[in-house]
């Protein structure tokens, strides 16, 4: 008599066993499209790379190919504030000695 009345249901209990059930399912077709996006965005991530990776050497090669070349001269080291300031003074020198060696136009020949 025991197991007779283990095994009555009410339809609340079946509605409950309905509700959980549907949710476990839910959630597991919720997990395996979440895990199919992710690897999509893995698979784009890892594609973006190589592409960075490829655009790098290709960058590299073409600066390789132009110092060969000799169209391009490599980048010349930062100039130290003493450095920079010795060669703003000699070019400010040399415009100086420029004007003062110019001979002034005279009234006749300006326009």
């Amino acid at each position: 008599m025991q197991l007779r009345s283990m095994l009555r249901f009410t339809i609340r209990d079946l509605f409950w066993l309905t509700l959980v059930v549907a949710s476990l399912i839910g959630w597991w077709v919720d997990l395996g499209e979440w895990e199919e996006e992710l690897l999509k965005r893995l698979e784009y991530q890892e594609r973006r790379a190589a592409n960075a990776v490829e655009l790098v050497k290709a960058q590299s090669d073409l600066v390789t190919l132009r110092l060969l070349m000799g169209i391009g001269q490599p980048a010349t080291p930062a100039l130290s504030d003493q450095e920079r300031k010795a060669g703003y003074a000699e070019a400010l020198h040399s415009l100086v000695q420029e004007i003062q060696d110019d001979p002034e136009p005279s009234p006749s020949e300006t326009p």
